[in-house]
């Protein structure tokens, strides 16, 4: 269970970014078939929901891995540490906390 708490964790740290399995299995040292169990049964659950990736013809072509987003952002605030709106800004900016926090809100409401 405690594995499962720890992915939640890297999970609301990682939102609106790309789920890259391999990364995340190896901060937990799990084999990344159970990462993506773990993370196909949270996304049963209506906790986490990816966003495609589009791409462009012509020039530009941006990554084909889709953006991973928790769906609660209440329960993001709370695994990021934030409690009061004031703390999204007093977060270091270094992380983005905030950042992903508010891009979350904004993409799954």
């Amino acid at each position: 269970m405690d594995r499962v708490e720890d992915m939640f964790g890297l999970i609301a740290a990682c939102s609106s970014q790309p789920l890259v399995v391999r990364n995340v299995s190896l901060q937990l040292n799990a084999s990344w078939a159970t990462v993506e169990k773990y993370y196909l049964a949270l996304e049963a659950m209506f906790l986490v929901d990816a966003v495609t990736a589009w791409t462009i013809k012509d020039y530009d072509r941006p990554g084909k891995t889709p953006k991973m987003f928790m769906t609660d952002s209440g329960l993001m605030a709370y695994l990021l540490g934030i409690d009061e709106g004031q703390d999204v800004f007093e977060q270091g900016f270094a992380q983005n906390t905030g950042g992903k926090l508010v891009e979350t809100w904004h993409t799954t409401s």
